[in-house]
Formats: C-alpha cells, structure tokens, sequence
C-alpha cells in the first residue's frame, strides 16, 4: 500500500472538505455576508459563499489531476509535487490564520489593509505554485514518453 505522502490527491481533497466546513458553515448563516479586495483603485467583491464553493472546486480539480497522473503512471518529481502541495494548501492555512488573528483585534482599515495585502500575496504564491505543477506535469510526461518509445 502507498504511504499516503504519495498520494497528494488525498490532501487536495481533505483541504477542499476543511474549507467547505470551516467557511460554508461559518459565513452560511450571514445574508449579506462578502469578500472583497483591494487591488490598486478596483474592488472585487463576491459573496462569501462563492468563495468558498470556488475554492473548494479549485482544490477538488487539482486533488483529481493528482489522481489522474497517479492512474496514468505518470512520475512526477517527487521534490516539485512537496513543493506545489506545501504552497497551494500552506496558502489556505496561512490566510485562516490570518484572518483569525485580525479578526480578534479587529481595527476596521489598519487590518482591512493587513489582510488584502496577506490575501495578494498569497494568491501570488498559490499561481506560482501552479506554474511549478504544470512544469512538473510537463517534465514527467516527457520522460513517461520517452520510456515508453525507448528514447
């Protein structure tokens, strides 16, 4: 049986199901409850409960990518797959922790401004992360072809 750090599609999958819990539940009973950042002189705002259905398929479609290259047989670098897992689900945890902390001490712009800027970043991380799967991707395919043909 596979240790289950070779399995990363289950982590996907755990990560998609503690946000469906931890936001869904929390921000489900708040009407009017949004989500909005800051961008320069642009507002993106989107309700809550679209966030989290959002990130919830995100990680749910990266969680059965992995599962389809691990049925493909496709070998990934086990070092980028560590790292694309570390960023992508680290991200979702950081943000939580985040949020929980300025949420506690709340001063309305001073942590609005904290938390869009910890919002940002982190996204920027979590698109560099994806930029390093699909290099991943690419590289093992390459070498499962080569294998394969005997080049």
């Amino acid at each position: 049986m596979k240790s289950l750090y070779k399995r990363p599609y289950f982590y996907f999958w755990l990560v998609a199901f503690f946000i469906f819990c931890i936001r869904y539940l929390r921000y489900s009973k708040l009407v009017s409850s949004s989500f909005d950042i800051n961008i320069h002189d642009t507002y993106f705002v989107s309700a809550h409960k679209d966030v989290t259905v959002i990130l919830c398929g995100f990680y749910v479609l990266i969680g059965i990518l992995y599962l389809l290259i691990d049925l493909a047989k496709v070998k990934l670098n086990t070092t980028l797959v560590r790292v694309h897992m570390f960023l992508t689900i680290g991200a979702i945890f950081v943000y939580f922790i985040i949020e929980l902390i300025l949420k506690k001490n709340f001063q309305p712009y001073e942590n609005y401004s904290k938390l869009n800027s910890a919002i940002v970043f982190l996204t920027s991380l979590v698109l560099i992360a994806q930029f390093l799967f699909i290099f991943n991707l690419l590289i093992g395919s390459i070498k499962n072809f080569r294998k394969r043909h005997g080049n």
